[in-house]
């Protein structure tokens, strides 16, 4: 859930989120379950896990990030709207709900460009070659990193993955 952090306002978010196609469903209801738990609002109090975005300008182009998804085919799973939230005291911020993207291909452009804002892409693999084809296939990328439930047996092929990936960009 790291990918709500600020807003999803740092250079290193990660919003392409590759998952392996056979666990895809179960992947996006754990997401999505989640993401609709995170508190929205006051980033002073504890209790908050996400705050306003930058400014206004910001906030519609990051609304319109979601809207050219949905007209490219990705399917809004949650998220993606203006919230306001219930505190007086923050409804002149720039708040949106966090936004999961379902239905994601490599072509979209919420995909090919850096949103800057609480979106996540959710994208399907097949094959470990094919997913450091894509991963790699950007200009952008900052960050990236390899998750995984089965520890001991998977660590050696995260850290040849992790060699593999191009960090050059």
């Amino acid at each position: 859930m790291a990918n709500f952090l600020s807003q999803g306002q740092v250079c290193s978010n990660g919003t392409r989120v590759f998952v392996q196609k056979d666990i895809v469903p179960e992947f996006v209801e754990e997401v999505v379950k989640r993401t609709k738990l995170i508190e929205i609002g006051d980033p002073l109090l504890e209790t908050t896990r996400m705050g306003a975005l930058v400014n206004r300008p910001h906030l519609d182009k990051v609304l319109a990030y979601v809207n050219q998804a949905k007209t490219e085919g990705a399917n809004v799973l949650c998220g993606g709207g203006v919230y306001v939230p219930s505190d007086p005291k923050l409804k002149d911020g720039y708040y949106m709900s966090p936004c999961v993207l379902g239905n994601c291909t490599d072509d979209m452009t919420c995909v090919k460009e850096e949103i800057f804002g609480p979106v996540m892409s959710v994208l399907a693999f097949e094959t470990e070659e094919e997913v450091l084809h894509r991963a790699n296939d950007t200009s952008l990328g900052l960050a990236a990193g390899v998750f995984t439930r089965d520890y001991l047996l998977e660590v050696l092929r995260c850290q040849v993955l992790d060699e593999r990936m191009d960090k050059s960009q």
